[in-house]
């Protein structure tokens, strides 16, 4: 898949998400005008929702892009842990909505939220460069200088320090 290809699709992506998510707005703003926000509509137009932008945002998204291509097993299965993480956190987000007497829902997203990062990671493939940039050990930070050994480095360095006495 083409570079090209790749921002048409993420552009649908994020124009689908965008879209399910002012439709979300749109539906809480008719049920609130209209009194109905004691009704089962609410809750289920939530859900709805939420459950279309998991749907373009986690499930398409992924099979649009060919996102499994190239991956191993691990990296496929850090990615259904994170979709899965992702789908409790907007389960936990709308149990938060229906209630707002309570933080229980709020504090699944969160720590949802915080739980995916990692497997979002490991799925992409970019916790393993940080770790062996960690690894690494930190480089000199006086450039060399080609044919001069550490002591004339040195001797060059004490003789740029000392302070000429009259």
């Amino acid at each position: 898949m083409t570079d090209e290809q790749r921002r048409k699709v993420r552009n649908r992506v994020t124009y689908l998400s965008i879209a399910s998510l002012v439709v979300l707005l749109a539906v809480l703003i008719v049920l609130g005008v209209t009194d109905r926000v004691e009704t089962i509509l609410f809750p289920i137009a939530i859900s709805v929702c939420l459950a279309i932008f998991w749907v373009v945002s986690d499930v398409l998204a992924v099979m649009w892009l060919n996102a499994f291509e190239g991956k191993n097993d691990a990296q496929k299965r850090a990615y259904y842990i994170y979709a899965g993480l992702d789908f409790i956190g907007l389960g936990g987000l709308v149990y938060f909505m229906v209630d707002l007497k309570g933080t229980t829902g709020i504090l699944i997203y969160i720590c949802c939220i915080f739980l995916k990062k990692r497997f979002r990671e490991e799925f992409s493939g970019t916790d393993g460069n940080r770790q062996e940039e960690a690894e690494e050990p930190m480089a000199d930070t006086q450039p060399e200088i080609e044919g001069q050994t550490e002591s004339e480095e040195v001797e060059e360095t004490e003789a740029a320090l000392e302070v000429e006495e009259p």
